[in-house]
């Protein structure tokens, strides 16, 4: 029976003082990228940073924004990872031997794909897929002047957001979009084709919506504005650029570490591997670690090194040779699927961090590895040095022998106890990062509204 669509909207019309966070793309996903626990973390502190305003955290379905709670979707997301895994091992367990018999490529990378991948076993999935949201979705958001939108999810991904972006700053509503990186204007040739057309499209709807552009860091918010003040993406010049820092710690939750990465990990940090924590795609440079651990490895034969991360973009040889590696299983390890507790528990045990990609919008590894207080081995990029100050070891990305030179000199000094790095210096947390957010959004948008809240505190 149909049922009118009920609306949450502000009382008699007047000015809100409403601040909306939108999770489109995130409130779909399982998964644990670094966009995803970004967002996370600035809805888990929202309200608490600025208790003044009215906080409400918004998904937009058929064009226009809806009230969620993510905390209400863990339980649902959780019932729907455990089918869709079980559903996964099924069908790659028997794609594997189906694959053996098929002596064309294109079936064959159908039937048989990479980690985390479903190939044609996409289709009954996809059911399952739409689970997580559907339900919560009672009344719709009624965009009112003076409301606050902050957009920090990935909108590359989910272009249909913007119809409903627009209905909202056409009610009055003001606009503040995160930007993580430039990289496929910066760095093309690391995304697909696909890929650079949706983040072009994306950029336009950014120039065209946004009275605030929020980059992650200074040096990606630097290029932003000569991006947008120089180029086809102009925006308008009442537009405001800022940058805040993210945070480093992670949730205490609840939850199991399974067995077999306790093993990998293991309490003493002088038996853990070294750790790099990143989606595996080209600019990450996973090949230039393997390459540098080979030489390691002629030293150090029983060190470990473990790769962290989800399956991305270009990344199937680097897979492959992983998984073909004589010590793949014994002193090399790659785990796709790792929940926010089992991370944490690796940062912790880990005996270093490797940050050594080409480009990055932050390089929230390294932060995070810093709050858990290990020894960082970071490229000696911009943004890099940016976020890791002198608390890291830079090394060049011309060749794998300079990061190999620096691990065997740092092993020689190390002794059997945890090679916790001696440092008074800490990541800031994410209640200080979102509320530097908060902070920057509501100042720079609402300056009568936040002076007199400064005066009120």
């Amino acid at each position: 029976m149909w049922k009118p669509k009920q609306v949450c909207k502000c009382e008699n019309n007047e000015v809100s003082n409403r601040v909306l966070i939108d999770v489109s793309h995130t409130s779909r996903k399982i998964l644990n990228s670094g966009v995803q626990r970004v967002v996370r973390n600035i809805c888990r502190f929202a309200k608490q940073s600025a208790p003044g305003l009215d906080m409400q955290t918004v998904v937009v379905r058929r064009n226009s924004f809806h009230p969620i709670d993510l905390t209400d979707l863990r339980p649902r997301n959780r019932v729907r990872e455990t089918i869709l895994h079980a559903m996964l091992q099924s069908y790659q367990a028997a794609a594997k031997i189906v694959s053996k018999l098929l002596p064309l490529t294109n079936p064959r990378r159908w039937t048989s794909p990479s980690t985390e991948h479903s190939g044609v076993a996409n289709f009954p999935l996809q059911p399952f897929k739409k689970l997580n949201v559907a339900q919560f979705f009672a009344r719709e958001v009624e965009i009112s002047n003076g409301d606050l939108l902050i957009m920090p999810d990935a909108y590359w991904a989910k272009s249909e957001v913007w119809p409903a972006v627009k209905a909202a700053k056409a009610r009055g509503a003001r606009i503040a979009i995160v930007i993580y990186d430039l990289i496929p204007i910066t760095h093309p040739s690391f995304v697909s084709e696909k890929a650079a057309k949706s983040f072009d499209l994306y950029l336009r709807n950014v120039a065209q919506y946004a009275d605030m552009v929020v980059a992650i860091s200074e040096t990606v918010r630097n290029q932003l504005e000569q991006l947008f003040r120089q180029s086809e993406y102009e925006c308008s010049n009442d537009c405001v650029f800022a940058s805040f820092e993210l945070g480093a710690e992670f949730e205490a939750k609840e939850g199991n570490v399974r067995e077999h990465i306790q093993e990998i990990f293991p309490p003493d940090a002088n038996n853990s591997p070294h750790l790099m924590v990143a989606t595996f795609d080209p600019r990450k440079n996973h090949s230039f670690v393997l390459d540098a651990f080979e030489k390691v490895w002629q030293h150090y034969p029983e060190r470990k090194l473990c790769f962290i991360g989800g399956v991305g973009w270009l990344c199937e040889d680097v897979i492959e040779r992983i998984q073909q590696h004589p010590k793949y299983g014994k002193q090399l390890f790659a785990l796709h699927d790792v929940s926010d507790v089992e991370l944490h528990y690796c940062y912790r045990r880990a005996r270093s961090v490797l940050m050594p990609s080409i480009v990055e919008g932050f390089g929230l590894p390294i932060a995070e590895a810093l709050w858990h207080q290990r020894h960082v081995f970071a490229s000696g990029t911009d943004i890099h040095r940016e976020v890791g100050r002198d608390e890291c070891e830079y090394f060049s990305l011309d060749t794998p022998r300079d990061l190999a030179k620096m691990m065997i000199a740092w092993e020689t000094q190390q002794d059997d106890c945890s090679p916790r790095k001696d440092s008074s210096y800490q990541p800031i947390s994410w209640d200080q990062s979102v509320a530097g957010l908060i902070e920057q959004c509501t100042s720079q948008l609402f300056p009568d509204t936040a002076q007199t809240d400064k005066q009120a505190a």
